[in-house]
């Protein structure tokens, strides 16, 4: 039996249940009124899934950093203070110069909306944290609590290209969909690829083992379960209703006991830059206009659809569904909704393969696999950096750092804010940083996180190493267009389509 109770409720107000990433500690980071009068402030707001890579390039640039957060560690809103590093590694702005980072996760869809218009959002303020660093909470609240300020961003920050997001199949209920001119004002930085993900519950996970041969409970990249992107294309659009319906060799998926075998999907709303590759890679929208595009959001129907707000929402939806344990979650539609304790489910989605990792095996790790939630292989390719670099898992998707150019609403973005957005992107796009953060992007069956791109000048190895974790793969230069087939950048204007 399906069970829901929706109410109203604030998109940020819900607390993540799951711990977040584990950040060094110092006690000498900089406190809240510290962090609200720093001389340089950066507000960034776009997409989430690749909050940790980012947060930790972020860090990279500052001395005894503190991040906050408000509501918990749900983190549709947090900031990162610090003192730039002696010596600086920006030139133009000088050692010692107090920093705080602003971050506020709305989806990729925002990124071109709100810095093209030059819109005051919302963003958090710090002055009323509490706690000790790094990890300060700012309590849940409104904005009439004092908790958040209407800023314009400077920078904005996605996973996946721009041009996505002129298709309505990606843009949230009742948000216009921004013009290609709008786009063209803006300054666009391709950064890196990023890996998105298909995940199931660890239930399902175990299902699918079982019914493809392999052996159940193992967490190794042989056993790891495979769906076609025809099945993830059938599953999406909502065509299969039962899992029972999943049928390898003959032999229909076996439902344990205490599980539902309705379907239980979990994309991510229109507007995440995750849902929005899932739909241009898996499901063929937009480039193809006849081509079904995913089901929305219904709790009547199997299958039922859920559409959460946050990556931090889906780890909590697939987490409890699993355990058959009662919980809430938000959903892109603003509602917070509850479900009661019982029933276990078998659930897909999405979410980016840099999720529920940690460090390295065999060492240990609070996080790495915590969740009850596995993510699988995409036409027999698991989504680890090996496979992205040599172009045979489809998920990938290339970053974008964009900001204000002259011909923007707002003017351009000048001075020490512009060398500051400069820099962390090239940083983020780096292969030496690329290579230190993906040190905490592991599963227990490899390594995931991101890669730099050739385009921005840098050197792939004809098998890949984490060392120099580098792609030759592209979706053109300057411009990257998921729309097309990924190519090989040889360095000349029309290089040679790779059939994938």
């Amino acid at each position: 039996m399906h069970r829901h109770s929706p109410k109203l409720a604030r998109t940020f107000s819900l607390t993540l249940l799951v711990a977040a990433l584990q950040l060094s500690h110092s006690a000498y980071a900089l406190g809240p009124a510290e962090t609200e009068a720093a001389t340089l402030k950066i507000y960034v707001t776009g997409g989430g899934a690749a909050d940790a890579n980012l947060e930790a390039t972020v860090r990279g640039l500052l001395n005894n950093p503190s991040t906050y957060t408000y509501g918990g560690n749900r983190r549709a809103f947090w900031a990162v203070s610090g003192t730039l590093r002696n010596p600086s590694p920006i030139p133009g702005i000088a050692a010692g110069t107090t920093v705080a980072f602003y971050k506020r996760t709305l989806g990729a869809a925002f990124t071109s909306t709100t810095v093209a218009s030059a819109e005051a959002i919302e963003h958090l303020r710090t002055t009323l944290a509490t706690g000790t660093a790094p990890n300060f909470n700012v309590p849940a609240g409104t904005v009439a609590g004092g908790q958040l300020a209407l800023v314009r961003s400077d920078a904005g920050y996605s996973d996946t290209p721009l041009n996505l997001f002129t298709a309505e199949v990606n843009v949230p209920d009742g948000v216009s969909v921004p013009s290609a001119a709008a786009l063209g004002t803006l300054v666009v930085k391709p950064i890196n690829v990023a890996l998105h993900g298909v995940i199931v519950t660890l239930g399902l996970r175990n299902a699918l083992q079982q019914q493809q041969g392999l052996v159940v409970g193992s967490e190794t990249e042989a056993n790891i379960p495979n769906l076609s992107k025809a099945a993830v294309a059938s599953l999406y659009q909502g065509r299969i209703a039962d899992w029972t319906q999943i049928v390898h060799n003959g032999v229909p998926l076996q439902v344990a006991p205490g599980f539902s075998s309705e379907v239980y999907l979990v994309p991510r709303n229109p507007g995440a830059a995750i849902q929005a590759s899932i739909n241009a890679r898996i499901l063929n929208v937009p480039s193809n206009p006849r081509a079904p595009g995913p089901k929305r959001q219904d709790f009547n129907l199997p299958p039922y659809v859920y559409e959460p707000a946050l990556p931090g929402d889906t780890d909590l939806i697939f987490h409890n569904f699993d355990r058959g344990t009662a919980f809430n979650w938000v959903s892109g539609d603003g509602n917070t909704y509850s479900e009661a304790a019982g029933l276990r489910r078998y659930a897909i989605g999405s979410q980016p393969a840099d999720r529920n990792t940690g460090v390295a095996p065999p060492a240990a790790s609070t996080t790495r696999g915590a969740l009850n939630y596995r993510h699988i292989k995409i036409d027999g390719a698991a989504p680890t950096l090996r496979n992205a670099h040599n172009g045979t898992y489809p998920l990938t998707v290339e970053a974008v750092i964009v900001y204000r150019s002259a011909s923007t609403p707002g003017g351009a973005l000048v001075g020490t804010k512009r060398l500051f957005v400069d820099e962390l992107a090239r940083r983020i796009g780096s292969p030496a940083v690329l290579a230190a953060n993906n040190n905490n992007f592991w599963h227990d069956w490899g390594q995931t996180g991101f890669l730099a791109l050739s385009v921005n000048g840098h050197t792939p190895d004809a098998t890949f190493s984490p060392a120099n974790p580098v792609t030759g793969w592209t979706f053109g230069p300057g411009e990257p267009d998921i729309g097309r087939p990924a190519v090989v950048d040889d360095g000349v204007a029309n290089p040679l389509l790779i059939t994938q």
